[in-house]
């Protein structure tokens, strides 16, 4: 099941119906309608926090979403210090993981690493392995959806500095946080980083590196 965050609500892509009819629509009647129809039924109604799409596998409905909306993609890292612990920054009100858009003919590990360098004052890092890709959609202009995919890496540093922050970008603090991560700071994540950081929190054993 593949999630996609929009404004309070999440949409779930699966291939198998759910158990309620209520807040679920058949990708077949998406594809017919669009994908803004979809999206412009969740902005004006009193949606419930999960919709669900089903009907195609969930990588046959994100390419439809990916078809009729603007994607932007962005390149992003989750951060080990030698202690295990991990990095998150505070970024307009919510916490957050350092992230960014290429810039040139940058590849996206290239992205990742600089964002971290630039928005933290990190250096000495390393990527590690790759972890699950987050969405979410905004509206980029007016009239235009962007579809936002950020590919998420797990990093480790050997720095034990001082953070320099972005102020620039609206970071305002920085942390690192020791597993299990409170509650006060997933709760004040933003809904992708909630599901990143919950999947990191289950997962971080069966993961490549000192803390793998």
């Amino acid at each position: 099941m593949t999630k996609i965050f929009f404004n309070n609500s999440t949409i779930l892509l699966t291939d198998e119906k759910p158990d309620t009819n209520d807040y679920s629509f058949e990708f077949r009647k998406v594809a017919q309608m669009g994908v803004y129809w979809l999206l412009n039924q969740v902005a004006c109604s009193d949606f419930p926090s999960e919709i669900y799409i089903w009907g195609e596998t969930p990588a046959t409905i994100l390419a439809r979403f990916q078809k009729e909306l603007t994607v932007i993609v962005a390149g992003g890292g989750l951060i080990r210090n030698p202690g295990g612990e991990v990095l998150f920054i505070f970024r307009k009100g919510k916490w957050d993981f350092p992230k960014g858009k290429p810039e040139g003919t940058e590849n996206i590990e290239n992205t990742a690493l600089r964002e971290v360098e630039e928005e933290c004052g990190l250096k000495k890092l390393r990527i590690i392995a790759p972890l699950p890709d987050t969405y979410h959609i905004y509206s980029f202009t007016e009239k235009v959806f962007a579809l936002k995919q950020c590919k998420w890496f797990l990093m480790e540093t050997s720095a034990n500095g001082r953070l320099t922050l972005q102020t620039e970008e609206g970071i305002t603090d920085a942390q690192w946080i020791a597993l299990p991560f409170p509650e006060e700071i997933i709760n004040g994540a933003y809904f992708s980083i909630r599901q990143l950081a919950i999947w990191y929190q289950q997962n971080y054993l069966r993961l490549p590196g000192r803390w793998g």
